[in-house]
């Protein structure tokens, strides 16, 4: 795709561009434009390298810190043909964490070439709540979880219409899966009032896991889950159903003023 603007400086469009001593036409930053095009060249064909490293190195280790190093700045190249179909590629990685960053990324990316990206990776929502949804090894689906709190963070757009089915999924989970956990805290900032009307059905799963003593780490996520869930969805002054059995007015109360 074209590059307007980048790290490299923005491009000139218009009818007289600033000549470089040479007589050559130079870009906004003083760059030739032969020069900036050959060092745009340059980065694609780096970064098609370190993505077959990182796609294809036997080493998981190096596959995850090549992945992590995509930052934004990156993007717009990523999103090239040529590219984006080797970071599609390590969404099948053996391990959760090269995964895991994979999702960050082509998330993010997602936002430059939606018609490509979003279809891959809404396949892969379909696969995470598969097998959230249907593993009966307990480590898979809490691997499962996580890497759909990573999605559901990287790319909004995609998860809001699947708010529904993504709560059907999550809810039977919550009282044994820190992931599932983290991930409906992560939903309801991304959908915000769309989680709302089930707060009655969420909150009696919720609340007990506050005085899970078995688990500090389950306790800490599900306080920061329900944060963000209060804050998200202004529960319980608009969603409570007249009549409804309330949560407790004390376990609110304390984790209002935990909230600060």
């Amino acid at each position: 795709g074209a590059i307007e603007e980048d790290e490299y400086g923005p491009t000139t469009n218009g009818a007289d561009p600033a000549r470089n001593v040479n007589g050559g036409a130079a870009s906004n930053n003083g760059w030739p434009h032969d020069a900036r095009s050959e060092v745009l060249d340059l980065v694609d064909e780096v970064l098609e390298r370190v993505l077959c490293v990182g796609v294809a190195d036997y080493d998981a280790e190096v596959r995850h810190t090549v992945l992590r190093a995509l930052t934004p700045r990156f993007d717009l190249h990523l999103a090239q043909t040529g590219k984006w179909e080797l970071l599609v590629a390590a969404l099948g990685d053996s391990t959760v964490s090269a995964r895991e960053a994979a999702i960050g990324v082509l998330g993010r990316m997602s936002r430059h070439n939606p018609a490509h990206l979003l279809p891959a990776l809404r396949t892969q929502l379909f696969d995470l709540l598969t097998e959230i949804q249907h593993s009966s090894l307990k480590a898979r689906k809490e691997d499962a979880a996580r890497l759909l709190q990573r999605l559901v963070r990287s790319a909004p757009v995609l998860i809001r219409p699947y708010t529904m089915s993504i709560l059907q999924v999550l809810r039977p989970q919550l009282r044994e899966s820190a992931s599932a956990i983290a991930t409906l805290g992560e939903l309801s900032v991304v959908t915000g009032s769309a989680v709302g009307p089930y707060m009655p059905q969420l909150l009696p799963l919720l609340l007990p896991l506050l005085q899970d003593h078995a688990s500090s780490f389950k306790r800490r996520t599900a306080l920061h889950a329900l944060s963000q869930l209060l804050r998200s969805t202004g529960y319980p002054s608009q969603y409570a159903p007249e009549g409804a059995p309330q949560p407790s007015a004390l376990l609110l109360s304390t984790l209002l003023a935990m909230l600060g």
